[in-house]
């Protein structure tokens, strides 16, 4: 594995207070541990700015940006992408749920193959976390 390389996480939110938490432990509880969590909000006028401030103040790895007016999300990516400071960069919606060896294993792959871009499929989950039918899988 590639345990020196620091990878940037980029995370966009708006209004996304319901399932936040959830995405933020996910990336928290990684194998991996070797990675800065960038996360910009983009005026969201529910409690998503509160809860990654209190994460911003539990974890040094997470960096938290507060945009002063509405972006929409391409500009809020494109703003995150200007604070990039490591090599490999992985890019985190709000309501992702990531698996626990997500991070280790495409570094892992990169290492493997020499690959310049590694992504991932995914699953699809209902509100309560149910598989969900897929293009007929699952």
């Amino acid at each position: 594995m590639l345990n020196d390389i620091t990878v940037d996480i980029l995370m966009a939110t708006y209004n996304g207070e319901k399932y936040i938490e959830q995405q933020i432990d996910s990336i928290l509880n990684q194998t991996y541990v070797n990675f800065n969590l960038i996360i910009s909000d983009d005026c969201s006028s529910d409690k998503t700015l509160k809860i990654i401030k209190k994460y911003e103040q539990k974890d040094k790895r997470i960096k938290v940006y507060q945009q002063q007016k509405n972006l929409g999300y391409r500009k809020n990516f494109e703003f995150l992408c200007n604070k990039i400071s490591s090599k490999y960069i992985m890019f985190s919606d709000q309501d992702d749920v990531w698996l626990q060896d997500k991070i280790e294993k495409m570094l892992d792959y990169i290492k493997v193959k020499n690959s310049a871009l590694v992504y991932c499929d995914l699953d699809i989950v209902d509100k309560s976390g149910a598989w969900f039918a897929y293009k007929g899988q699952k």
